[in-house]
């Protein structure tokens, strides 16, 4: 077999920390994140959307989770599905999407990912789904971005005694807001 064009590896693998056991999602409930990514992109029908990779690292308690957990997220910027596109905003409190042209959804997905780099909180839920081999398995989808405010109303019903439920409220000046004239 000849190598592929522009193969240049030949290292060896190293299995010793890859675990096969099957993956477990996390339990529904809220839980702090940072988004990593966030890139225009069009869907099947070629509607503008926008694709986030949000990685959870925190619990409600505020312990950092052994490993982050992928979480992908995916906003159509439809009339019917902008709403989460203002709420992701609210969270994040930034200037919410102007328009769907593609440099002005590109430069939103920067301050996105710009603003939640210190985290976000988000509601996640468990859907069914089925998999390719015809099974039911569970994934963890993001129900809800949430403003700190709100996220710590849930956590100070989970907290411990010991303080590690408290967070630090994640808030900064809202960019790109229309200013007041005089």
């Amino acid at each position: 077999m000849k190598a592929g064009t522009g193969w240049t590896s030949n290292n060896k693998l190293d299995y010793s920390k890859v675990s096969t056991e099957e993956f477990s999602p996390l339990e529904p409930g809220i839980y702090k994140a940072v988004i990593t990514e966030a890139k225009p992109h069009p869907t099947k029908k070629e509607a503008p959307m926008i694709k986030l990779l949000v990685e959870v690292v925190e619990n409600a308690n505020g312990e950092r989770l052994p490993k982050p957990r992928k979480v992908f997220d995916n906003m159509v910027l439809s009339e019917k599905a902008l709403f989460r596109v203002a709420i992701l905003s609210d969270a994040l409190d930034i200037a919410r999407l102007e328009s769907d042209a593609f440099e002005v959804v590109e430069d939103y997905c920067s301050e996105v990912v710009d603003a939640a780099k210190d985290g976000v909180f988000v509601r996640l839920t468990l859907e069914d789904y089925t998999a390719r081999d015809g099974s039911t398995k569970k994934a963890n989808r993001i129900g809800r971005y949430l403003k700190s405010s709100e996220a710590g109303e849930a956590e100070t019903t989970t907290s411990s005694s010991n303080g590690a439920g408290t967070s630090t409220p994640m808030t900064r000046p809202r960019r790109g807001a229309p200013t007041a004239t005089a």
